[in-house]
């Protein structure tokens, strides 16, 4: 697991040195919040932030995951 208040290029470099793919993001209270992989991780998202005028520095994990609002279940049931 890991925040989502980390640091975009800190998570990178923790997960590539990992060997870890995608991970689950949690809040402060650790509270499931969405999941990043190193695709979303990946320098072109990373550079779309920037031109916005945000510093790399303040690139967040919660900038850049997927949010579990976007997580759709279904019943294998039906």
């Amino acid at each position: 697991m890991i925040g989502g208040d980390t640091m975009a290029v800190t998570a990178l470099e923790l997960m590539l040195k990992t060997h870890i793919r995608i991970n689950i993001v949690v809040s402060e209270k650790n509270n499931f919040i969405g999941l990043i992989s190193t695709n979303e991780l990946s320098e072109q998202h990373i550079v779309a932030k920037l031109s916005k005028g945000v510093c790399r520095e303040d690139v967040l994990i919660k900038d850049l995951m997927i949010p579990k609002s976007d997580f759709h279940a279904f019943d294998y049931r039906e």
